[in-house]
This record gives structure tokens, sequence and C-alpha cells, in this order.
């Protein structure tokens, strides 16, 4: 009975760290520039455990908003004049926030409100401490780290420097692509 219930919370926890590492994540892949993202790779492991452990919940909101987006998708395909509407990168994309709404919506089944709040302050203390360190190093005129994984960057992902190249403006983005990112975190 125990173990069961350690179990249970190290599925919890899990549940909780997986949406805030996804965000970390996102700019990667498996090989440099290439098109096969961590956070695409993590999330197709996470939907077939799901799945064989037959734990697939529907939350139907969730499934509403893709089914309009979908439909919204189609439209604008539909009435665009461009040939460089590519369907099949539109399909791709269909199918990964399908997953992604699979996984999401078995976390936002798990009672796991405590421990995402707790893991979400934990990364965003970790976040804000590094962002912090890294204005005051750069403004110092120092190298710092520049918030990038030891890990190759996907096809399109660019982390800039801590000094943006037109203007010269210090901005510090912690572990994300963007200091937008790091103010929506």
């Amino acid at each position: 009975m125990t173990q069961s219930i350690v179990r249970s919370k190290k599925a919890i926890n899990f549940f909780a760290l997986f949406p805030i590492i996804m965000t970390i994540l996102s700019p990667y892949s498996l090989t440099d520039g290439g098109g096969v993202y961590i956070c695409d790779v993590l999330l197709v492991l996470m939907a077939l455990y799901l799945l064989t452990a037959k734990s697939i919940i529907f939350y139907k909101p969730l499934f509403a908003l893709l089914a309009i987006d979908c439909l919204l998708t189609l439209l604008a395909f539909l009435f665009t004049e461009s040939s460089n509407t590519n369907l099949l990168l539109a399909a791709k994309v269909a199918v990964v926030f399908t997953l992604y709404l699979f996984v999401y919506s078995k976390i936002w089944s798990c009672d796991i409100k405590e421990s995402f709040l707790r893991v979400a302050e934990l990364i965003g203390i970790i976040c804000a401490a590094l962002a912090i360190l890294q204005f005051i190093f750069a403004s110092m005129g120092f190298n710092f780290y520049d918030g990038k994984l030891f890990l190759p960057l996907g096809e399109g992902s660019y982390f800039g420097g801590l000094f943006d190249r037109n203007t010269k403006d210090l901005r510090v983005h912690s572990f994300f692509e963007e200091p937008s990112y790091l103010a929506f975190f």
C-alpha cells in the first residue's frame, strides 16, 4: 500500500514538472539544426505511457479549443492565395497539439495543484536568480552565461546574446530564448 502511494506521489511530481520543463526545453532538438525536438520526443513518450497505462482522458473544453483552431486553420488555408501554405506542416502541428491535449488533459485531471505550484516556484526562483546574475555580470562587462543549455538547438531556434545585436541593449533571459518568455514564465 505504501509503495503505491509513493509511486502516486512520484507520478504527481512528474506531472507537475512536465509542463515547466517543456517551456525550458522547447528550443532544443535531438540534433543540431534538426527538426525533431526534445519536447516532441518527451511528449510522444508521455502519450505512449498514458496509452499503455490506459489512462487517456479527454478534457472537453481543451479539445473544443483544438477543434475551433483546426477549423480556423482550414478556413485560412482555403481563403489564402499564397503558394507558401504547407498543409503537411499544418497536419503535423495538429497532431502535436492533439498529443499535448491528451497529456495535459491527464495532468489537469490529477490533483497536482500544490505540487505544480511548488515546482513552478522553485524553477521560477532559479530562473530569476540566473536573470539577476546575468544582469549584474553583463552590466559589469563580464561575458556571463547566456542561458543556453548544452543541447543542440532546433531548426529556427536562436539564442541571442545578453546584448541585443541591433540596439546593444542588455536583454537578460535566464534559460529562455527571449526575455519575453522569461516574463511569461
